[in-house]
Order: structure tokens, then sequence, then C-alpha cells
């Protein structure tokens, strides 16, 4: 077994394990050798147009444990430089058939976390999806190998996916309904926020994210949206106002080719889940959001 730094004639190996693992979760494609590098990259800028005040860490090399001249798994993780104290895994992927090659390489996190003063390892969003959190469930080897290292769980969340068709099902508002609705459009940062406010209160907000560039050139790429967030005051939650605000995402977006919406919300959100299904979303996996304490 050895421990190399990525290289450019590793990318066709890599490129067909990171496949291997993203396939079965939406929005299900298959990357390219250059969307794999770009997203390598790119991985400590990859959500800096949502939160530039964020931008405080930095990417260490891409690290593969080779087994055969063939990678059996490797990862990539940023280092903070200062306001936190996490060692971030940015993505991480495993040939199922080789449990100590990923406790090699989380040993080498490890290492080199508490080489930098860094008392925790955690997870950033998965470098390979679409912005979701934490590693998803059916990929069990990775699960157990996390855990066996001593890896806590310390949050599930569980991801939907639907139809703009199921726009059509939402009724329009009510004569008798006064809120005013107003859209804040950042194009270039692939924002769309729209906002409800009943006088002169904000009462509500959804925001949708547009995909990731590097995943330009998969098949439907622009059929895609997710919905990054869905907040309602307390004093006007169950009046049908979250439904209301998705709904109108979904009309605007589906007149721009958008055909398919992603979210995800904590396991125990009973009211998202339930606005889901009330918009004909089906349940995605579930993803555990996993953490370790050094020292």
């Amino acid at each position: 077994m050895q421990i190399v730094e990525f290289r450019a004639e590793l990318l066709p190996d890599l490129t067909r394990l990171v496949n291997e693992q993203i396939a079965a979760i939406p929005p299900c494609w298959t990357l390219s050798e250059t969307q794999v590098a770009l997203t390598i990259a790119q991985a400590d800028s990859l959500w800096g147009m949502h939160f530039p005040e964020d931008q405080d860490s930095f990417a260490s090399p891409t690290v593969c444990v080779l087994e055969r001249r063939e990678i059996v798994a490797a990862a990539q993780w940023l280092l903070p430089t200062e306001t936190t104290n996490v060692c971030s895994i940015c993505w991480i992927v495993a040939r199922p058939d080789n449990p100590i090659a990923v406790r090699t390489l989380l040993h080498l996190i490890e290492k080199q976390a508490l080489n930098n003063g860094l008392g925790t390892v955690g997870f950033n969003r998965f470098s390979f999806g679409v912005g979701w959190f934490g590693i998803p469930t059916q990929w069990t080897h990775l699960i157990s190998g996390l855990r066996d290292a001593g890896y806590q769980q310390t949050e599930t969340w569980v991801l939907l996916h639907g139809s703009t068709d199921a726009y059509v099902k939402i009724p329009p508002s009510p004569a008798h309904d006064f809120k005013k609705f107003y859209w804040d459009m950042d194009k270039p940062a692939l924002e769309w926020t729209l906002t409800a406010y009943e006088g002169e209160t904000q009462v509500g907000e959804c925001q949708v994210w547009g995909i990731p560039d590097q995943f330009e050139g998969c098949d439907g790429f622009e059929e895609w949206a997710t919905i990054e967030w869905i907040e309602v005051n307390k004093s006007h939650q169950k009046r049908g106002l979250a439904k209301r605000l998705v709904a109108e995402q979904m009309r605007f977006h589906a007149r721009r080719g958008v055909k398919h919406f992603i979210m995800w919300t904590e396991q125990n959100n009973a009211a998202t889940r339930a606005l889901g299904k009330a918009l004909h979303f089906e349940l995605g996996p579930e993803l555990a959001v996993l953490k370790k304490s050094l020292g």
C-alpha cells in the first residue's frame, strides 16, 4: 500500500472511483475527468461565491492510497487559516473491499490536523455532490470506516428531489392574501431569493441556488436547481406560506427550463419533510454528518 499526492496520471482511476460512488445520488450524474480535476482545483473556493466572508481556509493536497498502482481510497480536506479549529473533509472516496485504505487515509488526515494545531476533523459540503452535507448512508464501507476510526455521527439529513411539474398543483394565492413578494436575483452568484412581507414585516424567505459550475456539461445540467433554505416566521407557520414560497420559485425556474429541484433537511424536521411531500418530492438517501475530536 502506497500513499501519494494526486497527480495527472491518476485522474482516470480517480474519476472511475468517484463515479462509482455518486452514480446513485440525485441527480445521478457521471463526471468527466475534466470535471473531477476542476473540482479538486477549486476545493478551497467552491462555495466562495455564496459565502465570500467565509474564505478563511486552504485546500491540502489531494491524497491517494494506492494498491498495485490502483487507487483504493482518496480524499481532499481544508485546513483553516483562522477563526475555526476544524479540519473539514471536502470529499472522500474508497473501494468497498479495502477498509485498511480508509483507516490509513483517515489517520493521515488526523495527523495533519494535529500538526496544524486543530482539535476536530469534520465534513464540509461534499464537493462531488450538488451541495449536500455529509456521507450518504448507503456508502456503508465509508460510514463503517469512519465509525471504526472513532468518528461520531452528529446529524442525519435526508435528501429530497422533485419536479417543477408539481408547481401546477399549488393553487394561486386567495384574494384576501395581502402578502407582498419580492425577488432578489444575483445571477453571477447563482442565487435567487424570494422574500414575503406582510406590511413592512418580513415573514418568510426561500433561496434557490443554481448548480455549481464544475458540473456544467453533465446531461441535463441546466434542468436542475437546489433549494438552499426556507424560513417562515413562527407567527406565520402552518398557514401555507412555505409551500407558496417554494411553489413560486418552482414556477419561476420552470420558465428558465429547470425541471428538477433538490433540497435537504434534518431527518427529524417533520415540517420540511411534510412540505416536500406536499410538493410531491421523493425521499432520497439519508446523509450522515460525522465528526471526531482529536487529542
